[in-house]
């Protein structure tokens, strides 16, 4: 595994460890200096349904266009596409020397947690990117693809008690 990949891994398992996307720390003096509570209107610190995914995601891609994309890897069945961001330093450009990392999340309905967790790293990423020297080199020397809900028809058939 590559200087790359480690960094990559370490920094996702060190997002992971400190307690992710608890309330706690989503509405730390911190993290609102960071501006990782709300992003035009959504609140990082609870679950969220589709259309807000597809909001957030766009939010992301208006606001940091030179590194943030998104796209479709296709349908569900119930016709919602499976939305794809992508994040790297020159979006635009796909070059052929730069390692590519996919994380999915959601595959089934009720996992709900990893769905959360996606959003919140593609905020952090673009928030922290410049001024965080780790992350900084990441999207400099990394393409990152991240899936929030391959299964997006059974989060929303998931129980209300799940996605509140």
């Amino acid at each position: 595994m590559g200087t790359v990949a480690r960094q990559t891994l370490l920094l996702i398992l060190m997002f992971v460890v400190s307690g992710g996307l608890d309330h706690a720390t989503a509405n730390s003096p911190e993290a609102a200096s960071a501006g990782v509570t709300m992003v035009d209107g959504i609140d990082m610190s609870k679950y969220h349904h589709y259309d807000d995914l597809l909001r957030l995601a766009e939010t992301l891609k208006v606001q940091y266009p030179h590194l943030v994309d998104h796209y479709s890897v296709g349908k569900s069945v119930q016709g919602r596409e499976l939305l794809v961001i992508r994040i790297s330093e020159n979006v635009a450009e796909r070059s052929l020397t730069e390692p590519m990392f996919k994380f999915v999340a959601n595959i089934h309905g009720d996992e709900t947690v990893g769905r959360a967790l996606m959003m919140f790293l593609a905020q952090y990423l673009v928030a922290q990117y410049g001024s965080n020297p780790r992350v900084t080199k990441l999207l400099n020397q990394t393409e990152i693809h991240l899936m929030p809900s391959m299964n997006p028809d059974g989060f929303e058939q998931a129980k209300v008690s799940f996605v509140v």
